[in-house]
């Protein structure tokens, strides 16, 4: 059976993205995107306006040049649509 694994979040930039280098040239921008969502008080149990932030890592690749936009745009407070894929990681 096919899976889906695409999804979407629009918000802005929370604070100016980290730029991380690696071999062979290679270009990594970790972005922080704030997202308004409704949370529930703990003490009240009332539900309210609130934000949560969402980690995204964007790359540089043979023909996209993400990171360097991120790196070049992604001023704290900029709207941003992103287009993701999931992806599980595990740390031995």
């Amino acid at each position: 059976m096919p899976s889906i694994n695409k999804g979407f979040v629009s918000g802005s930039v929370a604070k100016s993205p980290e730029i991380k280098m690696f071999g062979q040239g290679g270009k990594v921008a970790l972005l922080t995107i704030s997202v308004d969502a409704d949370k529930k008080n703990p003490v009240t149990g009332v539900w309210g306006p609130g934000k949560i932030e969402v980690e995204v890592s964007a790359f540089n690749s043979k023909f996209k040049q993400t990171a360097d936009a991120c790196e070049q745009f992604g001023r704290p407070g900029t709207m941003v649509i992103v287009e993701y894929k999931l992806g599980q990681y595990t740390w031995k």
